[in-house]
């Protein structure tokens, strides 16, 4: 047996990821859509596909050359992607339609238990879904156990289930499909769906199908944002883990809030993870509150949190100058910081510091700044709370503390020493061996891939990317980081907690 993998098709409706790389390439839980295809066929023991490629064809070819080397993979080439649609590319590869073939969409993600059910089967058959609706999907009519129409018109009706665009065809199958796809092509309609040529050969009873039921099998097609982020979870194996979980450091701006206020769902995920026990940290490199501060705003706005459920980057910042014993400092702070820095035993030297620290200085003025960098250039030590370059508010980002470290840098040449914070580990290593609690059983939530999800980073800890601060879901496939599970907002784990 064999496959055909039709995946020539750009995926407009999911630029500007697809500017840059074609649909089947899309990545779910960390791998390509196409990967996912592979690895179930490859499972079942079927090594010999046909892919048909057009879209920046070169990718996919490259990509099963270094992905999967041991599979017997030809190419078909649809050099009329953007004006056909995947029944012309299905022509292309008529060749192919010999013997017993397996015929599938490169945009769905399947269950291998869906193509091993698929591929026993007995002659041509059609993998159905009978447990979910769908209005735009593909729908199933059967008579007397034979398929007798596919389109997306039949309701519910009178439909028999959702067709999932995994089909098994045989020798006389193929020869039925062969003589249509000439028939129609031959017309001149080379912008027809596979199915509008199944639907003509179920309707006139040419082509005989059974339906193959997947029962819970797992597959989701992939066109939209929407459907990336419900695959993201239907297929994330690492989700249900969360339920075990002992320990949250959860970010604060981007992922609980924009600036006061709150993001969809961030109050009730909070709530849930006291009520069921765990214990939850709010892990901040917004170095412009202290922690005190943080915690009365945050309880201000409806979150139950007390100061010691706050961490914040200065407080590792100071733990770690304390214990160089550097205790006369210049910093760049604001008032209220100021005083907290001062409570934590600190003294503010502006002549001769034996460090400088740079914080998030809300009243930063170029007297301050000028200082700062008059001091680091006479060579007195310079330390930063967090490298964060924007700071999220509802009205756009706002420059971050990273911005204030290049102003340094391209004056005096010189970076800070050492930043604290995420992605630093020690910002919440300590935390867990105080508790005595391994980082198999703590999860760090966050917006950002180079400190939330960089901090996470470790593959004892789990790692969850939130799309609704700074991070799309186009920079993050993209990126040199992965996330274990990536979710459009915290509210959307209130099912796995």
């Amino acid at each position: 047996m064999k496959a055909i993998i039709l995946a020539a098709g750009v995926g407009s409706r999911l630029r500007p990821i697809t500017d840059d790389k074609p649909k089947t390439l899309v990545r779910v839980v960390g791998k390509p859509i196409l990967g996912h295809l592979l690895d179930a066929l490859a499972g079942n023991g079927i090594t010999e596909v046909a892919i048909v490629v057009g879209y920046r064809a070169e990718q996919v070819r490259d990509y099963c050359a270094t992905a999967h080397p041991n599979l017997d993979i030809s190419f078909v080439v649809n050099n009329e992607y953007d004006s056909t649609n995947n029944m012309f590319s299905l022509w292309l590869a008529r060749e192919h339609l010999t013997g017993d073939v397996l015929l599938m969409n490169g945009d769905v993600v399947f269950d291998s238990d869906l193509i091993a059910g698929l591929a026993a089967m007995t002659g041509s058959a059609v993998a159905v879904d009978r447990g979910t609706w769908d209005e735009e999907s593909m729908k199933v009519l059967v008579e007397d156990g034979r398929i007798s129409g596919i389109s997306k018109t039949y309701g519910a009706t009178e439909s028999w289930g959702r067709s999932t665009d995994a089909y098994r065809l045989d020798a006389v199958g193929l020869t039925r499909v062969v003589g249509e796809l000439e028939r129609i092509i031959g017309s001149g309609d080379r912008n027809q769906w596979t199915e509008r040529m199944l639907d003509n050969l179920f309707r006139s009873g040419e082509l005989t199908a059974t339906p193959c039921e997947i029962g819970e099998a797992r597959w989701y097609e992939i066109d939209t944002y929407d459907d990336l982020a419900e695959a993201e979870l239907m297929f994330n194996e690492r989700l249900a883990s969360l339920a075990d979980k002992k320990v949250f450091f959860v970010d604060r701006d981007g992922t609980l809030t924009l600036s006061d206020t709150i993001l969809d769902g961030a109050e009730g995920f909070l709530s849930r993870l006291k009520s069921t026990g765990r214990q939850v940290y709010v892990l901040t490199n917004n170095s412009s509150r202290s922690p005190g501060a943080h915690a009365s705003n945050l309880r201000r706005i409806g979150f139950d949190v007390s100061e010691a459920d706050v961490l914040v980057s200065i407080q590792a910042a100071l733990h770690y100058l304390k214990r160089q014993r550097l205790t006369r400092l210049y910093w760049l702070a604001n008032e209220e910081v100021s005083n907290y820095i001062r409570s934590e035993g600190f003294e503010f030297d502006e002549e001769s510091p034996e460090a400088c620290l740079l914080t998030y200085d809300t009243d930063l003025t170029f007297a301050k700044l000028g200082k700062l960098t008059s001091l680091v250039r006479s060579g007195i030590p310079y330390y930063a709370t967090h490298l964060d370059v924007v700071c999220p508010t509802p009205h756009g980002d706002l420059p971050d503390i990273g911005t204030f470290m290049k102003v340094v840098e391209m004056t005096t040449g010189q970076m800070p020493l050492r930043t604290f914070g995420k992605p630093d580990p020690d910002f919440i290593t300590g935390v867990l061996e105080a508790a005595g609690i391994a980082l198999e059983d703590a999860v760090v939530i966050g917006d950002r891939l180079y400190t939330d999800i960089a901090l996470g980073a470790d593959p004892r800890l789990t790692s969850v990317l939130v799309l609704s601060g700074e991070t799309t879901r186009s920079d993050y496939e993209f990126a040199d980081v992965d996330a274990d599970v990536v979710v459009r907002s915290v509210g959307t784990l209130m099912n796995y907690l």
